[in-house]
């Protein structure tokens, strides 16, 4: 009687799963459609979406509503939700749009096909007006040019402009394929290491799909065609173009104040050229992904039930932009029935972008016996080896047992925890307060022992300040930074060097000394970020004032063009040898 109740149990399971499908077949079909904006300009893009619900198959559609705009990249996303018994399918394929012309445009609804029934989605009137361009004041900078695929050497730009500040840009390659990633880099060049605030705006990067990178926030000095400058990297980010042909990166643009002087500068224009993909060798289940990635399968160990869902996982590892892909390829046969269930993101954007997308395949076998889990695929162009691949996941062999048989094993698992709970009453039982107690025991007499040691070395360093050797040998590592830096303003005096070189070095050396006696380096910090520092090593707010102030003047020095004369520079030199020798006093 209980292995009648058994089957029947799985009866009705196997009723509630093919019922589950059932009703997917006649779930209601809908179509709808979304448009990210309604107002376009010439140069921008806009993303149109057609929406299916309810229905596992996407159905076709023409693409010919789309006829007053240039498609620049498309994609598809499907998902699969089991709720109340039922199977919800919402498959969105998503097309990137750059309008052709000015003027009023429509696209209207797009008739889908689905087993041959139409269904109809919302037109859009959408008003395309001319194209928005960034402002390119300033004389256009030059950087040098780098072969493909290595990064552009940095220069000093020829421009007219004070040439004590400069915004530079550079890619890390100014030829590349379609889809592929391209590095953008924005950086400031100044010979005064400190300044008070900068705003920046970036340029439109045309049709180009752009995504933020972290960047390095670390200044570093580099001399270039003999001039020292402070060099900070204000931006990072990946571009793809999905269009080939030349296209232009107009400047960047920033705003900073150095003392009293605010300063409005451009960067250089960049040039790029986008390669067309290779039209030979292209296969069949290639979508657009460029880049180079590997494909690893995860897939649940044991046996399996006929007609019990299972889980699969696939993870596409590498670099480039993993979004594009939104499936893999697979071919159906009669032992599986196959159903994509989510898609999820594990994208890290820092020196460009890279990470993992995560495909979860739900599996429903069909029939019972020993079969090979459907190969899963997908292809891709790789830069690097200029040619199209293929991977795809490695066959992998599973058990498939009858629904009727299920009963069996789990009566044979039932008897088997009988005996070993009768196996367990004869086990002697841990006395676990017993290894409690010797484990706190034992906590206690180390860190006992660490204290122990704490004071020691506390008391052995009271003991040795005390010696008058101990205390020379700590003064000789200060006298060292301290007559270095002055010294240092001594060779100033007999170089004869210009007010405003006078002021850069100057204020060099001071950064310099006050970098030692802080123990991390200040160069390119604004003022705000020194005097916080300073002030969390107990620094007095008199000292930090004087120094901030000092600072300021050097600057001014070095960006008035008006200021001349002997005695400023006596007086520069002054007080920084002042300042320098109360810093040691601290």
């Amino acid at each position: 009687m209980i292995m009648i109740g058994k089957r029947f149990n799985l009866f009705f399971l196997f009723i509630f799963i093919v019922n589950a499908f059932v009703v997917n077949l006649h779930a209601e079909i809908l179509v709808n459609s979304k448009i990210s904006k309604t107002d376009v300009a010439l140069n921008e893009n806009i993303t149109y979406q057609l929406i299916i619900s309810g229905s596992t198959e996407e159905g076709s559609f023409s693409k010919r509503i789309f006829k007053d705009f240039t498609i620049v990249s498309e994609g598809r996303n499907q998902s699969f939700r089991y709720t109340n018994g039922n199977f919800e399918s919402t498959i969105i394929k998503s097309f990137v749009l750059k309008p052709k012309a000015v003027g009023q445009v429509t696209i209207p609804e797009a008739k889908v096909i689905i087993k041959n029934k139409e269904y109809l989605s919302r037109p859009f009137s959408i008003e395309v007006k001319e194209a928005r361009t960034a402002s390119s004041s300033g004389s256009q900078l030059t950087t040098s040019q780098s072969n493909r695929n290595s990064s552009s050497q940095m220069r000093r730009p020829v421009q007219t402009q004070n040439s004590e500040l400069l915004l530079v840009a550079e890619t890390d390659k100014t030829t590349a394929y379609v889809g592929e990633e391209i590095i953008y880099k924005l950086f400031l060049l100044r010979q005064v290491s400190i300044m008070s605030d900068i705003r920046y705006s970036l340029p439109e990067f045309n049709n180009m799909i752009s995504e933020p990178l972290q960047r390095d926030d670390t200044s570093f000095r580099k001399v270039i065609n003999g001039e020292r400058y402070y060099i900070q990297e204000i931006d990072r980010r990946s571009l793809f173009s999905y269009e080939s042909g030349a296209i232009s990166i107009l400047p960047a643009e920033a705003n900073l104040r150095v003392s009293f002087y605010t300063q409005s500068l451009a960067s250089n224009q960049l040039n790029l050229t986008i390669l067309p993909l290779p039209k030979k060798n292209v296969p069949a289940s290639f979508t657009g992904l460029v880049g180079d990635f590997t494909l690893e399968s995860r897939i649940p160990e044991g046996a399996f039930i006929q007609n019990t869902p299972i889980v699969v996982k696939f993870i596409l590892k590498g670099r480039g932009n993993l979004k594009h892909l939104n499936s893999l390829s697979f071919k159906e046969n009669q032992y599986f029935k196959i159903l994509q269930s989510s898609v999820e993101d594990f994208i890290e954007a820092k020196d460009n972008l890279s990470g993992e997308r995560h495909f979860e395949f739900i599996i429903v076998p069909k029939k019972s016996g020993t079969y090979n889990v459907p190969i899963f695929s997908l292809s891709y162009f790789s830069p690097t080896e200029k040619t199209y691949k293929t991977i795809q996941t490695d066959p992998y062999a599973i058990e498939i047992i009858q629904a009727e048989q299920a009963p069996i094993t789990q009566q044979i698992e039932t008897n088997n925890l009988e005996f070993l709970n009768a196996d367990l009453r004869y086990l002697k039982q841990v006395d676990l307060n017993a290894r409690n107690k010797q484990f706190i025991f034992t906590l206690f007499f180390i860190g006992v022992f660490i204290l122990n040691i704490f004071f020691l070395i506390i008391n052995l360093l009271s003991y040795l300040v005390k010696l008058s050797w101990f205390q020379q040998l700590i003064q000789v590592f200060n006298i060292k930074s301290h007559e270095k830096a002055l010294k240092s303003l001594d060779l100033l005096q007999a170089k004869q060097l210009s007010l405003k070189q006078l002021g850069t070095e100057i204020q060099q050396i001071l950064l310099d000394y006050l970098s030692i006696n802080l123990k991390q380096s200040i160069h390119g910090l604004v003022y705000s970020d020194l005097a916080a520092i300073m002030k969390k090593q107990h620094y007095p707010t008199k000292t930090i004032l004087k120094i901030t102030k000092f600072l300021e003047s050097c600057s001014f020095v070095a960006y008035s063009p008006g200021t001349k004369g002997a005695s400023v520079e006596k007086k520069l030199l002054k007080e920084a040898k002042s300042l320098i020798k109360e810093l040691k006093l601290k």
